[in-house]
């Protein structure tokens, strides 16, 4: 058996803005909601982004002056925190930490 209703286009317009307004605030992202994690990119798209040579890369990662990460053999880098190195324009901490270890050997072989 069919059940029909008669709904005035008033009371169809408030049943519908009500449901707009419960679906919208249900589906509405929440601050809590973490962002989605950054994922790690290669040496070559590096590359393409700095419009470096892959060598050149390795060597700023050897000197310590470029943020990296190292898996195993693999490098992996992270384009948040090289937007950030080439903003900043300054070394790396561990490329400051190496020049300050590096002037306390030397000061100590000088009192030795």
């Amino acid at each position: 058996m069919e059940k029909l209703f008669l709904i005035s286009q008033s009371d169809l317009d408030d049943l519908l803005e009500k449901a707009f307004q419960k679906f919208t605030s249900v589906n509405k992202p929440t601050p809590s909601t973490p962002l989605e994690e950054e994922l790690p990119i290669g040496i070559n798209e590096l590359s393409g982004i700095l419009d470096k040579a892959p060598q050149t890369i390795y060597g700023l990662v050897n000197r310590k002056k470029i943020p990296y990460h190292k898996q195993g053999k693999k490098l992996y880098f992270f384009k948040s925190e090289i937007l950030q190195w080439i903003k900043n324009g300054k070394e790396s901490k561990a490329s400051v930490q190496d020049k300050v270890d590096s002037f306390l050997e030397t000061s100590r072989k000088k009192f030795n």
